[in-house]
């Protein structure tokens, strides 16, 4: 019954805020943990598309997968060169 209320209020939130999107990048070497982009939430695909073209000018970076930022999250697109 917990987990049932527990989903029930997690959605509520969900509507309530809208999705949020998030950055994976790949990279050739390194981790992304130090760029800025990656680590931030973005209130709309546009922003993390926007987020996305800043990190591809990093020429260490190969692709990036926006996802949505919930549990579980999802795939939404790649973007890559």
């Amino acid at each position: 019954m917990a987990s049932v209320l527990f989903s029930t209020a997690l959605l509520a939130g969900l509507l309530q805020s809208g999705y949020m999107y998030r950055l994976i990048p790949t990279m050739r070497r390194g981790s992304a943990t130090a760029l800025p982009q990656a680590s931030t939430d973005y209130p709309s695909i546009e922003a993390a598309r926007a987020g996305a073209g800043e990190l591809m000018r990093e020429d260490r970076i190969l692709k990036v997968m926006i996802v949505r930022g919930d549990a579980p999250g999802g795939y939404v697109e790649w973007v890559d060169r």
